[in-house]
């Protein structure tokens, strides 16, 4: 019993404490809010409800945050919080309870050291070009150069909670769950339905598809979703479809479960398809041929993609085809946009990236760059940090691939799915974040965290196993692992909360 005390992840000793000032401070605040605002105050008392459900359940926050905080991160600032995006609210509001109840810690591993390397050179690097001037201090700048830091707390919030098994096939649940709306959002955007493209230009203030749309006609219709610019609706969209096809193709799953998988992925691909990223559909295309391989469903892979992708055809495939001609129509090897990007790189920025090797530039674009936008992540790493941020992030990105590799042979199915998703997202991103900087956009990096969170650590591997894989054959079975506060971490050994 003291044992088992002492592994407990909670304080609870100190809730009533917390209760009394959490009580106090927020009638004030309540009240202030409310006095401004009808509104605000209503959501100052829902904000102050779900705080408290937070401090009782730390895995409600925990759960939250996967199904609102993906979903919500294309929607504009101050919706409906003055000068914030509702993502960051739940992110932050979620992850500071999470871990301000948290007690036992939970060891760290390498992947928890490589992204406190990559936060802290990123902030070391962004006050370094600050206090040396090079760049102007733009809040919005500033602010998108300290966003890894605001989802390395959101990962160590998933982390510090210690989901049991059922919780974190429940949390894989409501990470997939919400795309269901945002591909409808993205269809009736695609065919203009109900008013929708206003709809989505309301909530997300982007009118990059009315103009494209204006522009490009018919090849011009790619639908962004729930997100300003279709980028960022590939980049949400492309991990979600890697994980589906890891759950549809792990045999231990219950049945239900990988069904959800199934229906999801042709959902999702429907709206990747529909938002015309020809990179990020390559990508995914690679990567699914990849889990295939790697969980010897290779056959059963390409059967569901190939479903999948005359449902899209279906419904979109005219679009694709024309942007197809669009851009490698006239002979171009590349693509043009391809090309475009080649061509910013060496006019616009090459000269700044040159100047300052070692630390970069600073957060925000130079003013005199006539193209601002960077259009690669390597490029925007090397602007704002120099070769010190692009190490750390090639070091945090070499640790979690090597990490989910080492993890995938773990006994526990969940655990197996969330692996494979990991090491195939992961790989195939380095190829995505080289014509679009995915990981500082919207979309891509709140799934990718908390996919991450999720990241059992590597097990060292029995000789037994590691030769039946080199012959090709199923190894010996081993007993599951055991957790110190739940027992068996299998997938049904555990209540929700």
């Amino acid at each position: 019993m003291t044992g088992r005390m002492a592994c407990t992840p909670y304080r609870r000793e100190a809730l009533g404490p917390l209760l009394l000032v959490s009580v106090s401070v927020g009638a004030i605040v309540v009240g202030a809010l409310a006095a401004r605002s009808p509104l605000l105050g209503v959501c100052a008392v829902a904000a102050a409800v779900y705080g408290l459900i937070v401090v009782a359940r730390p895995a409600v926050g925990v759960l939250t945050s996967f199904a609102l905080v993906p979903v919500t991160a294309g929607l504009r600032r101050g919706l409906p919080v003055p000068g914030l995006k509702l993502s960051e609210v739940v992110l932050l509001g979620s992850a500071v309870l999470v871990l301000s109840m948290a007690g036992g810690r939970r060891r760290w591993n390498a992947v928890d050291y490589a992204a406190l390397t990559f936060v802290l050179m990123g902030a070391g690097v962004t006050g370094a070009n600050l206090l040396r001037g090079t760049a102007p201090v733009e809040a919005e700048a500033i602010r998108s150069a300290f966003a890894p830091a605001v989802f390395f707390l959101l990962y160590r919030s998933v982390r510090a909670a210690g989901l049991t098994g059922r919780q974190r096939l429940t949390a894989l649940s409501l990470l997939l769950a919400p795309a269901a709306l945002v591909v409808l959002v993205a269809l009736g955007q695609y065919f203009d339905v109900l008013g929708v493209r206003q709809l989505v230009e309301s909530v997300t203030g982007g009118g990059v598809f009315e103009r494209w749309s204006f522009l490009y006609g018919e090849t011009g219709n790619r639908a962004t979703g729930l997100f300003e610019i279709w980028h960022s609706l590939a980049g949400y969209l492309v991990p979600l479809i890697l994980l589906c096809l890891a759950m549809v193709n792990e045999a231990e799953l219950p049945e239900r479960w990988r069904r959800f998988a199934a229906l999801m992925l042709c959902l999702t691909l429907v709206g990747l398809i529909a938002s015309q990223t020809l990179n990020a559909i390559a990508v995914t295309l690679g990567g699914a041929l990849l889990l295939g391989a790697l969980q010897r469903r290779l056959g059963r892979t390409v059967a569901l993609l190939m479903a999948a992708s005359v449902l899209a055809a279906a419904l979109v495939g005219p679009a694709l085809v024309g942007r197809l001609d669009e851009q490698f129509g006239a002979g171009s090897t590349l693509g043009r946009n391809v090309e475009g990007r080649i061509s910013i790189w060496s006019e616009d920025y090459a000269d700044f990236l040159e100047r300052s090797w070692a630390i970069g530039y600073g957060p925000g674009l130079p003013s005199d760059v006539e193209w601002d936008h960077t259009e690669s992540l390597y490029v925007t790493l090397l602007l704002r940090g120099g070769i010190v941020l692009t190490g750390a992030f090639v070091l945090l990105f070499g640790v979690i691939i090597v990490s989910a590799w080492g993890a995938r042979h773990t006994t526990e199915p969940v655990d197996r799915v969330v692996a494979n998703a990991v090491f195939a997202v992961a790989t195939g991103s380095i190829v995505m974040h080289a014509i679009f900087p995915y990981f500082t956009s919207s979309g891509f990096p709140q799934v990718f965290w908390l996919l991450l969170a999720l990241l059992p650590s590597p097990v060292r591997r029995h000789p037994a196993d590691v030769a039946a894989d080199a012959a090709g054959a199923p190894g010996p079975p081993r007993p599951a692992p055991r957790s110190p506060t739940t027992g068996p971490v299998g997938v049904g050994g555990s209540t929700l909360l």
